[in-house]
């Protein structure tokens, strides 16, 4: 949850109300709640995680590229307590 409107931070606080509108439309949020969260709830059981809008790329793509890492993390944890106790 966000304490300020999705779409102005998006566009921009330049933008003007016609392009906050359009980018209103094409994310749906001029849709009812309902119909959002069900876009949402169908899009996630297909593995859909959307698009993050700071990096400009698809979130399943993001946590691809970064969970060897974090596993190797996990790993390391694993180890250190079953070493240490």
């Amino acid at each position: 949850l966000l304490p300020a409107d999705p779409v102005r931070q998006i566009a921009g606080r330049s933008a003007t109300p016609q392009t906050v509108e359009n980018i209103r439309q094409q994310l749906g949020l001029d849709q009812p709640f309902i119909v959002q969260y069900w876009r949402y709830l169908t899009k996630l059981v297909s593995g859909d995680l959307g698009r993050s809008y700071i990096q400009r790329s698809e979130v399943t793509e993001l946590i691809v590229s970064r969970l060897p890492a974090s596993l190797l993390l996990m790993v390391g944890a694993i180890l250190c307590e079953l070493l240490l106790g």
